[in-house]
């Protein structure tokens, strides 16, 4: 659609200095989803899984953060922060008070008190990245935190074109472990459904 020209000079009228928008998914057709049609999605697949959950995402992405702290919350698991992008981010994100309400993250020193199913990791490696939180973790290569054999990752951001040979990296070495793995393309957040890869 062309972009409204009038919205945006009301905007500046009330104050509005700049709009920063992201292009990924610009692609795909139709309407981007809700954050709290994935926020559901994301509580009843929080509310199904057995053992250690990890979520991996855009390091950006403050509204996925807070869903998936409210998803664990609901789910009496406590959420851990592993990745360097996500800490910078969320230390911004707490700045401005937007994750007001939300209960404290867990160390990564204190995952290894708490049982498998009462954690939810959020890390960084949505894209495969080599040498990004869950590529580490899935090669056996992270010290801290290891995955067993039904434990389940969420991959909760889609994959940006050109990533999916080192996302699907990831994925094989997951299922070698037999991890669960839940994708974009199992619509959480509409009817869910597992993808074992």
């Amino acid at each position: 659609t062309p972009t409204d020209e009038a919205s945006f000079k009301e905007a500046g009228k009330e104050g509005v200095l700049a709009y920063i928008g992201d292009s990924t998914n610009s692609e795909v057709n139709g309407r981007t989803g809700s954050e709290a049609d994935v926020a559901v999605g994301l509580e009843a697949e929080v509310t199904k899984c057995k053992g250690k959950i990890a979520v991996t995402i855009f390091s950006s992405n403050i509204g996925r953060i807070i869903s998936v702290a409210k998803a664990a919350k609901a789910c009496d698991r406590q959420v851990a922060i592993i990745g360097r992008s996500l800490h910078r981010m969320i230390g911004c994100a707490q700045e401005c008070g937007m994750l007001d309400g939300i209960p404290d993250f867990v160390t990564e020193d204190d995952l290894g008190y708490l049982p498998d199913d009462k954690m939810v990791i959020i890390c960084t490696g949505s894209q495969g990245e080599y040498r990004a939180a869950l590529a580490k973790i899935a090669r056996g290569d992270f010290r801290g935190v290891k995955f067993n054999p039904g434990d389940t990752v969420i991959f909760s951001a889609r994959a940006i074109p050109g990533n999916e040979t080192a996302i699907n990296t990831v994925k094989n070495n997951l299922s070698a472990g037999k991890i669960n793995i839940i994708t974009p393309r199992d619509k959480i957040g509409r009817a869910s459904c597992r993808e074992r890869v």
